[in-house]
């Protein structure tokens, strides 16, 4: 999918989609994930992530001592960065519960991950996790890295 396509559109950036984008190797990175967070930090794609994203992101910075890539990440999904916050409520557990209750092998992280993106409003969910895309069905379109495009 044309990175334009995704302008205007509720995104929602899975864990692993920030940690590839910020600490892969970007010469090895398709060119629609630089693209991507660029759109997302000039705001022309509204993007969302949960705070299980944020606490899964600190977890090897924090192990690390790493003090910049922690007050990145942090700036990055603070309530006021350019990554809007997912709530995390009741619906979103229930929905993840259903989910889990349909597709038993999902993980309760994946589950969650997808069901708070739903709740958002999101329709797309970036994610190098291709496996989502059986529990994800026609709710929300799963992305994966090398589907971004920056041209046709």
């Amino acid at each position: 999918m044309r990175i334009d396509a995704l302008l205007g559109q509720r995104v929602y950036l899975d864990t692993n989609a920030l940690i590839y984008a910020f600490e892969g190797d970007p010469a090895t990175q398709p060119a629609g994930v630089a693209a991507l967070m660029g759109a997302v930090t000039r705001h022309e794609v509204t993007a969302y992530a949960s705070l299980l994203v944020r606490a899964e992101v600190l977890v090897l910075p924090l192990k690390s001592g790493n003090q910049p890539q922690i007050a990145f990440y942090r700036r990055l999904l603070d309530e006021s960065g350019p990554i809007r916050i997912a709530a995390l409520t009741p619906a979103v557990a229930d929905a993840a519960a259903a989910l889990r209750a349909v597709h038993p092998a999902l993980k309760l992280m994946d589950a969650l991950h997808l069901a708070a993106a739903i709740e958002a409003g999101c329709r797309i969910f970036v994610s190098g996790d291709v496996r989502l895309r059986a529990a994800a069905k026609s709710r929300i379109t799963v992305l994966s890295y090398d589907q971004l495009a920056v041209q046709p």
